[in-house]
């Protein structure tokens, strides 16, 4: 086939089968494909191989998913070169995210900063409450050694508390104890007395 150039702008696609693809690139000598203001949420890498032979492509008014799966497809709409020597995705200012972790952001100014992901790919809302908690943690660790060496340095003091409070327990336990064994001892008397009065 003699076809240079493929127009699907506008063709409600959702999906791109990437074998079609490849055929059509190495059946034909298709220079420009637009895959413009379609359904596509996500290109695939066997996808960006075949497309990397193109010296054109167009691929904004897609509502792209950008999250930390897709940063290899970021990084190729912003930076892929066409084998002419130009850049191969002509719109690339154009396209932006429409969900995922950058929603609403273009891509071309999605740089690495942001795009740092971590290998369990943590959404920034979750990594800001996995920071609360290990700041909280730490904070809880950090007052309990505290606590600690306050009580190290001052153990005399806490010791003789320790001992106060303690000895006046045990005091009043045994003043009650002897109380008891005293009134049973009078009760005991006065039961004694009654029954020599009765005899």
């Amino acid at each position: 086939m003699n076809v240079t150039g493929l127009d699907l702008k506008g063709s409600k696609l959702s999906n791109i089968c990437d074998d079609t693809l490849d055929f059509v690139l190495h059946t034909s000598n298709l220079k420009w494909l637009s895959l413009a203001q379609n359904n596509l949420t996500k290109i695939s890498q066997k996808f960006q191989l075949s497309a990397n032979n193109l010296d054109k492509l167009w691929l904004a008014g897609n509502p792209f998913h950008c999250d930390c799966d897709m940063i290899w497809m970021i990084d190729w709409i912003g930076n892929a070169t066409a084998p002419s020597g130009g850049r191969l995705v002509q719109d690339y200012q154009d396209i932006t995210c429409v969900s995922g972790l950058w929603k609403d952001i273009p891509v071309f100014k999605l740089n690495d900063s942001v795009l740092e992901c971590t290998t369990s790919a943590i959404p920034p809302k979750h990594l800001q409450n996995l920071t609360g908690l290990i700041l909280g943690v730490c904070s809880g660790f950090i007052f309990l050694c505290l606590v600690i060496i306050l009580v190290y340095k001052n153990r005399g003091s806490v010791r003789q508390w320790v001992y106060k409070h303690f000895e006046q327990k045990s005091t009043t336990e045994e003043s009650v104890d002897r109380g008891c064994l005293l009134d049973e001892e009078e009760a005991c008397e006065e039961l004694q007395t009654t029954n020599n009065i009765h005899r």
